[in-house]
């Protein structure tokens, strides 16, 4: 009996009932030169039309921040701060807007200038000095939340960095 419930299932799920076709079951695909040919006609009908994209216009920063109240947050270098290569005096030579952040204030939004001092060492890069390029010394400024953002950072986490460059231009 086993014999024979075997015997069945080799013949009705075995290899022999997959060798089973039904006529014109061969002919259901294309030849590849039919394909090919057919391919060509539907690229010739898909046509794409053209479109431009309009570059990003500038100044839409300034634009959506020009109706709100600004301040301007200011970064001093500290007086007795001296040069960090040869330790002479530092001379002032201006400031640099480190980043613009718009900080909401319960029922406001005002917007905050960061704006850094900028020295210079007085004998670094001039003739007979020691270092012949010049130094630049940058107040420390907390560093933002998130790179050109407008979001201020975290209460509580400055995460000043001073910054020193050496005969780049400002």
């Amino acid at each position: 009996m086993i014999q024979a419930l075997l015997h069945a299932r080799k013949k009705s799920f075995g290899s022999s009932s997959e060798k089973t076709q039904v006529e014109g079951q061969l002919h259901l695909f294309m030849t590849q030169q039919e394909l090919a040919v057919e391919l060509l006609k539907q690229q010739k009908e898909i046509c794409v039309k053209a479109h431009k994209k309009t570059p990003r216009k500038s100044g839409v920063r300034e634009e959506m921040l020009s109706g709100l109240k600004k301040e301007v947050e200011e970064y001093l270098i500290p007086q007795e701060e001296v040069c960090p290569k040869c330790g002479d005096n530092l001379t002032i030579i201006g400031k640099e807007v480190v980043r613009t952040e718009v900080e909401f204030v319960p029922a406001k939004l005002l917007v905050k200038q960061i704006v850094r001092q900028v020295a210079k060492c007085a004998s670094c890069g001039k003739k007979g000095s020691e270092h012949k390029i010049p130094t630049f010394v940058k107040a420390q400024v907390p560093k933002p939340v998130l790179p050109h953002s407008f979001s201020p950072p975290i209460f509580g986490c400055s995460g000043v960095i001073p910054e020193i460059f050496h005969g780049h231009a400002l």
